[in-house]
């Protein structure tokens, strides 16, 4: 199950944020119908990276915990767009995976969950914006 924890931003604040908002796909992830249709839209673009969500961050604009999510890092979105970005803790912490919606100079959730709802101030230093979520949302077929 998701759970959500806090990231340390600057001295004195924190954020909490996804441990992982999405995970890159894998070949054998998924059904197979799935890795087709992401192998037939990306066609060979290199700059195109299938992610597996993994938050609620943007559930009120239909994406899903198990959707499949192209991130086109040759793009940056555009005011109101999602977003995939980078978010770096303090003291060499491992870099984590957020999607969220840009509201610049912010990054921000489109959620009903309250612990995901603060945003986050991008600074191109511990916060940098990767690239645009494209609007194909892929789901695997329920048994």
């Amino acid at each position: 199950e998701f759970k959500a924890e806090a990231v340390e931003l600057a001295e004195g604040q924190q954020v909490v944020a996804a441990r992982a908002d999405a995970v890159p796909f894998g070949a054998g992830d998924g059904d197979a119908t799935v890795a087709a249709a992401i192998k037939a839209i990306i066609a060979g673009r290199k700059h195109i990276e299938p992610w597996v969500i993994r938050s609620r961050a943007l559930e009120c604009t239909g994406f899903m915990p198990g959707d499949t999510v192209l991130v086109d890092s040759s793009q940056l979105p555009r005011a109101g767009e999602p977003a995939c970005a980078q978010v770096y803790g303090l003291r060499g912490a491992a870099a984590e995976t957020v999607m969220r919606i840009f509201e610049p100079p912010y990054l921000v959730a489109a959620t009903y969950d309250p612990n995901l709802r603060k945003p986050l101030l991008i600074d191109d230093d511990r916060v940098i914006v990767k690239g645009l979520i494209l609007p194909h949302r892929m789901r695997p077929r329920g048994n």
